[in-house]
Protein backbone atom coordinates (compact mmCIF):
# COMPACT_ATOMS: atom_id res chain seq x y z
CA UNK A 1 0.00 0.00 0.00
CA UNK A 2 3.26 1.99 1.26
CA UNK A 3 4.47 1.63 -2.56
CA UNK A 4 1.22 2.47 -4.31
CA UNK A 5 1.21 6.03 -2.40
CA UNK A 6 4.49 6.30 -3.04
CA UNK A 7 4.25 5.75 -6.92
CA UNK A 8 1.13 8.01 -7.01
CA UNK A 9 2.93 10.68 -5.82
CA UNK A 10 6.17 10.33 -7.88
CA UNK A 11 3.87 10.37 -10.89
CA UNK A 12 2.19 13.61 -10.26
CA UNK A 13 5.72 15.30 -9.20
CA UNK A 14 7.01 14.36 -12.41
CA UNK A 15 3.47 15.35 -14.66
CA UNK A 16 3.97 18.32 -13.01
CA UNK A 17 7.86 19.06 -13.83
CA UNK A 18 7.33 18.33 -17.31
CA UNK A 19 3.43 20.04 -17.67
CA UNK A 20 3.70 22.85 -19.44
CA UNK A 21 6.85 23.19 -22.55
CA UNK A 22 8.09 26.67 -21.89
CA UNK A 23 9.56 27.29 -25.86
CA UNK A 24 5.68 27.87 -27.03
CA UNK A 25 4.24 30.70 -24.03
CA UNK A 26 3.30 33.49 -25.39
CA UNK A 27 5.49 36.68 -25.00
CA UNK A 28 4.77 39.31 -22.48
CA UNK A 29 3.71 43.00 -24.32
CA UNK A 30 3.75 45.71 -22.37
CA UNK A 31 0.95 48.46 -23.65
CA UNK A 32 1.84 51.77 -22.68
CA UNK A 33 -0.99 54.25 -23.16
CA UNK A 34 -0.25 58.13 -23.06
CA UNK A 35 -2.40 60.71 -21.90
CA UNK A 36 -2.77 63.68 -24.10
CA UNK A 37 -3.69 65.97 -21.12
CA UNK A 38 -1.78 65.58 -17.73
CA UNK A 39 -4.25 65.12 -14.75
CA UNK A 40 -1.57 66.25 -11.94
CA UNK A 41 -0.87 69.59 -14.27
CA UNK A 42 -4.78 70.37 -14.25
CA UNK A 43 -5.06 69.71 -10.72
CA UNK A 44 -2.51 72.06 -9.64
CA UNK A 45 -3.51 74.89 -12.32
CA UNK A 46 -7.10 74.58 -11.13
CA UNK A 47 -5.76 74.46 -7.77
CA UNK A 48 -3.59 77.32 -8.06
CA UNK A 49 -6.49 79.82 -10.63
CA UNK A 50 -9.86 78.17 -10.05
CA UNK A 51 -10.79 77.38 -13.47
CA UNK A 52 -7.50 77.53 -15.12
CA UNK A 53 -7.86 73.13 -15.25
CA UNK A 54 -10.59 73.92 -17.58
CA UNK A 55 -9.36 75.85 -20.17
CA UNK A 56 -6.21 73.37 -19.83
CA UNK A 57 -8.36 70.22 -20.50
CA UNK A 58 -10.12 73.02 -23.23
CA UNK A 59 -13.52 72.60 -21.51
CA UNK A 60 -13.72 76.32 -22.16
CA UNK A 61 -17.79 76.62 -21.13
CA UNK A 62 -16.92 75.18 -17.78
CA UNK A 63 -14.80 78.50 -16.71
CA UNK A 64 -17.49 80.92 -16.38
CA UNK A 65 -19.42 78.86 -14.75
CA UNK A 66 -16.67 78.04 -11.92
CA UNK A 67 -15.69 81.74 -11.96
CA UNK A 68 -19.20 83.02 -12.22
CA UNK A 69 -19.97 80.46 -8.87
CA UNK A 70 -16.97 81.63 -6.81
CA UNK A 71 -17.94 85.65 -7.54
CA UNK A 72 -21.69 85.13 -6.65
CA UNK A 73 -21.20 83.35 -3.17
CA UNK A 74 -18.65 85.53 -2.61
CA UNK A 75 -20.44 88.76 -2.86
CA UNK A 76 -22.61 87.37 -0.19
CA UNK A 77 -20.14 86.29 1.71
CA UNK A 78 -18.62 90.00 2.09
CA UNK A 79 -22.02 91.33 2.24
CA UNK A 80 -23.14 88.97 5.31
CA UNK A 81 -19.95 89.74 6.39
CA UNK A 82 -19.99 93.52 6.89
CA UNK A 83 -23.77 93.25 8.53
CA UNK A 84 -22.11 91.05 10.79
CA UNK A 85 -19.44 93.60 11.40
CA UNK A 86 -22.22 96.31 11.68
CA UNK A 87 -24.77 94.42 14.24
CA UNK A 88 -21.90 93.12 16.31
CA UNK A 89 -20.39 97.02 16.35
CA UNK A 90 -24.35 97.99 17.54
CA UNK A 91 -24.75 94.95 19.68
CA UNK A 92 -21.35 96.19 21.55
CA UNK A 93 -22.72 99.75 22.13
CA UNK A 94 -25.74 98.96 23.03
CA UNK A 95 -24.45 96.09 25.71
CA UNK A 96 -22.16 99.03 26.96
CA UNK A 97 -25.53 101.27 27.54
CA UNK A 98 -27.35 98.36 29.33
CA UNK A 99 -30.08 98.66 26.69
CA UNK A 100 -33.03 96.56 26.87
CA UNK A 101 -32.98 95.83 23.40
CA UNK A 102 -29.35 94.38 23.04
CA UNK A 103 -30.02 91.00 22.80
CA UNK A 104 -32.62 91.22 19.30
CA UNK A 105 -29.12 93.09 18.20
CA UNK A 106 -27.29 89.99 19.01
CA UNK A 107 -30.04 87.31 17.29
CA UNK A 108 -29.53 89.72 13.91
CA UNK A 109 -25.33 89.48 14.25
CA UNK A 110 -25.68 85.80 14.80
CA UNK A 111 -27.81 85.34 11.93
CA UNK A 112 -25.24 87.24 9.47
CA UNK A 113 -22.67 85.27 11.27
CA UNK A 114 -24.45 82.07 10.15
CA UNK A 115 -25.06 83.61 6.75
CA UNK A 116 -21.67 84.20 6.15
CA UNK A 117 -20.39 80.84 7.28
CA UNK A 118 -22.63 78.98 5.09
CA UNK A 119 -21.79 81.45 1.65
CA UNK A 120 -18.09 80.59 2.71
CA UNK A 121 -18.69 76.96 2.77
CA UNK A 122 -20.15 77.36 -0.51
CA UNK A 123 -17.05 78.60 -2.28
CA UNK A 124 -15.31 76.07 -0.93
CA UNK A 125 -17.64 73.69 -2.32
CA UNK A 126 -17.02 75.24 -5.47
CA UNK A 127 -13.33 75.30 -5.42
CA UNK A 128 -13.11 71.60 -4.54
CA UNK A 129 -15.37 70.51 -7.42
CA UNK A 130 -13.54 72.63 -9.97
CA UNK A 131 -10.05 70.96 -8.99
CA UNK A 132 -12.22 67.75 -8.80
CA UNK A 133 -13.70 68.44 -12.32
CA UNK A 134 -10.31 69.17 -14.10
CA UNK A 135 -8.18 66.08 -12.49
CA UNK A 136 -11.00 63.91 -13.74
CA UNK A 137 -11.64 65.77 -17.24
CA UNK A 138 -7.94 65.49 -17.91
CA UNK A 139 -8.52 61.54 -17.00
CA UNK A 140 -11.30 61.34 -19.37
CA UNK A 141 -9.75 63.66 -22.27
CA UNK A 142 -9.17 60.90 -24.79
CA UNK A 143 -12.18 58.53 -23.82
CA UNK A 144 -14.25 58.15 -27.05
CA UNK A 145 -18.14 58.56 -26.83
CA UNK A 146 -20.35 56.76 -29.18
CA UNK A 147 -23.48 59.31 -30.46
CA UNK A 148 -25.94 56.50 -31.38
CA UNK A 149 -24.84 53.23 -29.84
CA UNK A 150 -28.26 51.39 -29.28
CA UNK A 151 -30.23 50.49 -26.18
CA UNK A 152 -32.43 47.40 -25.95
CA UNK A 153 -34.50 47.40 -23.06
CA UNK A 154 -36.47 44.07 -22.05
CA UNK A 155 -38.82 42.06 -20.06
CA UNK A 156 -38.67 38.61 -19.28
CA UNK A 157 -41.18 36.52 -17.19
CA UNK A 158 -39.69 33.87 -15.52
CA UNK A 159 -41.83 31.02 -14.64
CA UNK A 160 -40.71 28.63 -11.39
CA UNK A 161 -42.06 26.91 -9.06
CA UNK A 162 -45.26 27.92 -7.21
CA UNK A 163 -44.83 31.58 -8.42
CA UNK A 164 -43.74 33.88 -11.46
CA UNK A 165 -41.44 36.93 -11.43
CA UNK A 166 -41.04 39.32 -14.12
CA UNK A 167 -37.37 41.22 -14.54
CA UNK A 168 -36.40 44.19 -16.12
CA UNK A 169 -32.75 44.61 -17.56
CA UNK A 170 -30.83 46.77 -20.12
CA UNK A 171 -28.88 45.20 -22.62
CA UNK A 172 -25.89 47.90 -23.98
CA UNK A 173 -24.06 46.42 -26.80
CA UNK A 174 -20.09 47.05 -27.12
Amino acid sequence: MKKNISFVIICFLIANLYAQDTSNTLQKVEFQYNLHKNPTRALFLSTLLPGSGQIYNESYYKAPIIWGGIAFFGYYFNFYNNRYDDYNKLYQIKLSENAANASSYARIRDFYFKKRDEMAVYVLIIYLANIVDAYVDAHMYDFKIIENQPIHFSAQKDNQINFSRVSFGIKIPF
